[in-house]
């Protein structure tokens, strides 16, 4: 509490010290330090950026903005045959991020080589991949790898620094062309929903959606995991660019799925039941059940019912 001293108090003594405090503070005041004079300077550069395209693969280019203080290189590939060069940014000292593409392996042999601490689904420029985090020799000399699979290509982008923000950066800033021929194939429909909510909303219902692409699969039914899966990693789907939310607790994960008679059952992990009130508890039934129900505008599953279990029952489930 500031109290104000009566109109007599000062003295000479006050003003003389009023006076040097006014000489000290005066040229702070202007040279900006308390905020009144220019800060301009103070202002954060925005980094410019540079636009690379690969324009060799025809139906399955990529684009990539990247901060124009990185050094880009183009080096001939030795390891694989690939189907082109790799493309390597130096973003600093002993700081990598690279891109390759093959044409002629799959994901799991590329894999082989790799020792991995973490497995997880990520998605890039709109397409599912496995996110690894693990090394070849050292386990000093970690790696993390996106492997995405777009028709017959397989795209691996890589860093030598896991959970960088360069490199998030750099995953938000890939634009990957679809393979046209994947998508001209009939009856071959790849974009899925992912239904979430609003902060403005007002009703408890998930009527928000994100799309994502599926490559096909060959039993349909396997797209109940996948939807669902990347339905709780809503970190990964940059959702506040379209100002969206999960009302799905952080940490939920999949236990398992089953599908039978034309009931979905999905059984999820204890985190599910956290917390919340009757609205939150309805938008968590309800983004679930429209992610998966919309799997009937693209397969041929006839899914009527879905069921929603929590460590393994179906018991005491999303209850405020």
């Amino acid at each position: 509490v500031w109290y104000l001293p009566k109109i007599g108090y000062l003295n000479t003594n006050m003003k003389k010290y009023s006076l040097i405090l006014l000489i000290l503070v005066v040229p702070l005041i202007i040279s900006g330090c308390f905020g009144f004079g220019d800060n301009s300077n103070n202002e954060e550069e925005k980094p410019e950026y540079i636009i690379y395209r690969n324009g060799t693969l025809g139906e399955a280019d990529f684009m990539v903005k990247y901060n124009s203080e990185w050094k880009l290189e183009e080096i001939v590939s030795t390891r694989l045959a690939s189907s082109t060069d790799e493309i390597v940014f130096k973003v600093g000292l002993n700081h990598k991020i690279s891109l390759n593409i093959y044409n002629d392996i799959d994901a799991d042999t590329f894999l082989e080589s790799y020792t991995f601490e973490e497995i997880t689904q990520t998605e890039v420029s709109r397409f599912i991949g496995k996110r690894i985090i693990g090394y070849i020799e050292d386990e000093n000399n970690k790696e993390e790898l996106i492997v995405v699979t777009n028709g017959s290509y397989i795209y691996v982008l890589k860093t030598n620094k896991p959970d960088s923000p360069e490199f998030v950066e750099f995953l938000n800033n890939v634009a990957i062309i679809n393979n046209l021929n994947e998508i001209a194939e009939p009856n071959k429909k790849s974009v899925y929903r992912l239904y979430f909510i609003n902060d403005d909303q007002e009703s408890c219902q998930a009527t928000y959606y994100r799309e994502i692409y599926l490559i096909p699969e060959q039993e349909e039914f396997a797209f109940i995991p996948r939807v669902i899966m990347a339905l709780l990693r809503p970190g990964e789907l940059a959702l506040d660019e379209v100002s969206l939310n999960t009302s799905i607790p952080l940490g939920t994960k999949l236990l398992s799925y089953g599908y039978d008679n034309n009931k979905v059952i999905v059984n999820l992990s204890h985190n599910l039941n956290e917390g919340g009130g009757s609205c939150m508890m309805e938008s968590r039934r309800s983004q679930i059940e429209q992610t998966i129900m919309y799997l009937n505008e693209l397969t041929e599953l006839d899914i009527r019912e879905v069921e929603i279990w929590v460590e393994n029952s179906p018991e005491n489930v999303l209850n405020p």
